[in-house]
């Protein structure tokens, strides 16, 4: 699921699955959006929540996201929110996880404030 450029929406009783072999599989993908509330949701994906800022130039952040009584299941990563190494505008805001179960999670929570993807591009790795 992707949300992009978008502002005050929620998002309830999501139910998002994938095969545990599928690969680069994000559950919830958001990106220059504000005021997101995800409740009462289950994710069973590679990557159930997850921001990529900066990724082009110029643009804008996330921020003001809530996510409540959700589950993440037998993922590889829980909560991640990627920063781009190259210099971008992108930025991440006021983001709350309450009531939260991850089962069988890998990597629970990765904040990368220095993400290149494919090593390419990215003047300071």
């Amino acid at each position: 699921m992707a949300i992009n450029h978008c502002s005050d929406i929620l998002i309830r009783n999501v139910k998002i699955i994938d095969p545990t072999n599928s690969p680069t599989t994000d559950g919830i993908q958001m990106q220059s959006s504000t005021g997101v509330t995800i409740t009462s949701s289950s994710i069973m994906t590679g990557e159930p929540f997850v921001n990529r800022l900066g990724d082009h130039l110029n643009e804008e952040g996330v921020q003001n996201v809530t996510v409540t009584s959700s589950s993440f299941t037998n993922t590889q990563n829980g909560v991640r929110i990627k920063l781009w190494a190259r210099q971008r505008n992108g930025y991440a805001r006021n983001i709350a996880f309450r009531n939260i179960i991850m089962n069988d999670i890998q990597n629970p929570i990765i904040i990368d404030r220095n993400y290149c993807s494919y090593n390419r591009g990215c003047p300071h790795q």
